[in-house]
């Protein structure tokens, strides 16, 4: 963007870093009718887009070609053909599926890439440096062979993205440990919870401390994780307070009152399952929103009957990257807009 490197430079020295062949979007003529079989949801949701198209193989063009195996793969074995990844600079392809989509909608058979020589369809590939050191190739190998090894439907991401966005992840069966079964004592301590929670301190206001709607809980007891969130919610804007038991989340939400809580399925003494199960029933928090969150490794998926039997608002898998975190931020502040409105319509 500033002008120091080309996207070809910048592709090869991807390339070269990952052991991927790279994709010079902006030298290529791709054919738009490419589209047909694939939603601009599925492109955003994994960052790919389809370049190319023949008798036996597509092509896709990714930012993380690691992360879009599987469903690259799904995608191409239901055309009854293979699949090639390519990668491609992020800032690149996200211009690319933008305009490829706006295009293809009203019509043009081609999206002819701004620095692209060739007349008909072309697809401009560099390819990684053959002296690249063995550990490179190894990782490209490792995630086509994960995605080969799939051998049952059921092993693969759920088909059904509709209404959730970035706030879920498609989950298998949660460890036992996650999943509490409703009891008479398990009640009366959420019962006991939100009790606490509704003890309203004068100063604090009906939804959140200073009314910015900004105001973000951190409950995770894992010190790293934990900073790393603040540090990306406070980067963003927000106004970020975290501690690392439930016990602390409950005494200051009870203090100074929240917008937001991140609350982490693992936390010790009043886990974020069942946390977000109390401020859900709570009066002064009804429209406080809770996304649960878990890191995969250490405690397993959570379902989807599960998040739904707690109330959550959402589901997060860790370790995130910033990028993804503004993601589901701004999907959150867009989808409380239109439920504000919603809300002032029908008083009105």
């Amino acid at each position: 963007m500033l002008g120091y490197a080309s996207e070809r430079q910048l592709c090869m020295a991807l390339s070269a870093q990952t052991g991927w062949p790279g994709i010079v979007l902006d030298e290529s003529v791709i054919r738009l009718d490419v589209l047909e079989y694939v939603s601009l949801e599925w492109a955003r949701i994994f960052s790919a887009l389809v370049v190319h198209e023949d008798a036996q193989t597509l092509i896709v063009a990714a930012a993380r070609p690691e992360d879009a195996v599987v469903p690259a793969r799904e995608l191409a074995a239901a055309r009854g053909k293979k699949v090639e990844l390519r990668i491609a600079l992020d800032i690149t392809l996200a211009r690319t599926i933008r305009v490829a989509f706006a295009r293809w909608k009203t019509g043009e058979l081609f999206l002819v890439g701004s620095e692209a020589t060739r007349p008909g369809p072309f697809i401009a590939v560099v390819h990684p440096d053959r002296d690249d050191d063995e550990h490179r190739r190894a990782q490209r190998s490792i995630a086509e062979d994960a995605a080969r090894n799939i051998e049952h439907k059921e092993e693969l991401p759920s088909e059904d993205l509709s209404g959730t966005g970035d706030w879920h992840v498609p989950a298998s069966k949660t460890a036992p440990n996650q999943l509490p079964p409703p009891d008479p004592a398990f009640e009366e301590r959420t019962v006991e919870i939100v009790a606490e929670l509704d003890r309203v301190d004068d100063t604090v206001t009906e939804n959140g401390a200073n009314g910015s709607g900004r105001r973000t809980l951190v409950i995770d007891p894992d010190t790293a994780s934990r900073t790393k969130m603040m540090s990306q919610l406070a980067s963003l804007g927000y106004d970020v307070e975290a501690v690392a038991t439930g016990q602390q989340a409950v005494n200051l939400l009870r203090a100074q009152g929240f917008d937001l809580v991140f609350a982490d399925v693992s936390t010790p003494d009043l886990d974020g399952l069942r946390l977000c199960r109390a401020i859900k029933r709570s009066r002064r928090f009804a429209r406080c929103r809770v996304i649960v969150t878990t890191s995969v490794l250490d405690s397993g998926q959570v379902a989807d009957e599960e998040l739904a039997r707690h109330g959550a608002d959402g589901y997060l898998e860790k370790p995130l990257d910033a990028r993804r975190l503004k993601r589901v931020l701004l999907t959150e502040e867009r989808a409380d807009h239109e439920a504000l409105l919603a809300d002032a319509l029908a008083r009105y």
